[in-house]
């Protein structure tokens, strides 16, 4: 397999680079194995695909599965490499703290000796902004011009002008770590391109294959259900759920005799427990308050 590697290498090798971002909806884990499973599945039904179905034979099961263990070995080339140790980055890191701390310690002293000069104060709020590795790359230099500038500020707090210099040696060594680091992890990205356009490459023909297949297969319920994706369509059904879920049916066509609760219908009030029927020509205030000295009157004589 390792030369069916090498043969597809010049094949996959070209695809556009926008080409190399379309396998979103699962892992590439779960894609993989997927492929293995079509591969499988699509055997017994190579020739009605190849007849009815008008696949191309660059799609059959061989070349599929000479595309699915190029992908294989193009992960597990970029796993080696993104997995391995990189001495350049580690070197980079431990400058970088080295310099953060510097950096922070010279923001600190410089606000405290420039805070009584307002001109002053304006120039070291320019060189104290940010803390990515950029920003403290160009602003560790910048220092030093301040320095030059305001040194009175410097000579009331004792400020030890060595330290400029240790900073821009500092600053220069960082630089030069950066850009190796930099360089170490194109040759990464070179990488994981190469294994993107393997599994662009294996989608192209996975997605030919499952449109071949349900379009010869659509009467077929059996054999249809090898030519989708399991995964993808578990994720639709629980977003078809989801969406159900929060919907909350509301019934416009309710009208007048539909059935609601009692609780519901606050028009619609019960009559009181001593009040007179509803066939009483006593108006309803009157009669609650007929009720009310009856309710009185009982309690006396009890």
């Amino acid at each position: 397999m390792e030369n069916g590697y090498q043969k597809l290498f010049n094949r996959f090798n070209t695809i556009s680079p926008d080409v190399t971002h379309r396998i979103k909806s699962v892992s590439l884990s779960v894609f993989l194995q997927e492929s293995t499973n079509l591969e499988l599945w699509m055997r017994n039904d190579e020739k009605l695909l190849l007849t009815m179905g008008g696949l191309n034979p660059e799609f059959c099961s061989d070349e599929l599965s000479l595309r699915i263990e190029a992908a294989r070995i193009a992960e597990s080339i970029w796993q080696e490499e993104r997995m391995s140790p990189r001495p350049a980055r580690k070197a980079w890191l431990e400058l970088w703290f080295r310099g953060l701390e510097m950096y922070r310690d010279l923001a600190r002293t410089f606000r405290h000796a420039c805070r009584g000069d307002k001109y002053a104060m304006g120039s070291v709020k320019n060189i104290t902004t940010g803390n990515d590795p950029e920003s403290i790359l160009l602003h560790i230099p910048s220092f030093r011009s301040v320095a030059d500038k305001y040194p009175h500020l410097l000579k009331k707090i004792y400020f030890d002008f060595k330290r400029l210099d240790e900073a821009d040696s500092l600053c220069q060594e960082m630089e030069n770590a950066l850009a190796v680091s930099d360089v170490e992890k194109i040759k990464g990205y070179k990488t994981k391109k190469i294994r993107d356009q393997a599994f662009a490459y294996l989608k192209e023909a996975v997605n030919e294959i499952r449109l071949c297949g349900r379009y010869v297969f659509h009467h077929d319920k059996e054999r249809l259900v090898g030519y989708r994706s399991e995964a993808l369509h578990r994720k639709n059904m629980r977003r078809c759920r989801r969406k159900k879920a929060a919907i909350i049916p509301i019934n416009d066509t309710a009208g007048p005799s539909a059935s609601v609760p009692d609780e519901a219908q606050p028009d619609e009030q019960l009559p009181a427990k001593d009040s007179p029927p509803s066939d009483s020509k006593e108006p309803p205030l009157k009669a609650m308050k007929k009720g009310a000295r009856k309710k009185g009157r009982n309690k006396k004589r009890r």
